[in-house]
């Protein structure tokens, strides 16, 4: 059984629109993790979610923790949304490899959404703090 497990619509894993990617992150980079929201609007949302959860994880049946918790989801069935727990460098190079797939949008967000509400990172942050606990035992 895969360890990144995956649903109809949604999708959980471990390692979740402008191409040249809107990014908000701080000019002052910090070196913890924050919540990020990363969208792909698309006409095939079961591929773009395929391939950017490969991105996110290439090895789906490897063994934990996953360096990046995350979780996607389709909206409206054009746009593909991943919600993911990452440090800034973390970000900028899941941005970097997602823009290169050839979408036709990709933002990407820190903390809020594009209208300014809060992205809820809650089952990225407990899938991120539940795996460390375990490597710890």
């Amino acid at each position: 059984m895969p360890r990144c497990g995956l649903g109809q619509s949604r999708r959980r894993g471990c390692r979740e629109f402008r191409s040249r990617g809107t990014v908000v992150i701080p000019s002052s980079a910090e070196t913890g993790r924050s919540v990020y929201q990363i969208g792909v609007a698309v006409s095939d949302t079961k591929q773009a979610q395929d391939v950017i959860a490969g991105i996110f994880c290439p090895d789906p049946h490897h063994a934990g923790p996953c360096p990046v918790p995350w979780w996607s989801m389709t909206m409206a069935g054009r746009s593909v949304d991943f919600v993911f727990y990452a440090t800034d460098d973390q970000a900028r190079e899941i941005l970097a490899e997602v823009g290169v797939q050839g979408f036709g949008e990709v933002r990407l967000f820190k903390s809020t959404d594009e209208h300014g509400e809060p992205i809820d990172g809650s089952d990225v942050i407990e899938q991120f703090h539940r795996e460390r606990s375990l490597l710890k035992d």
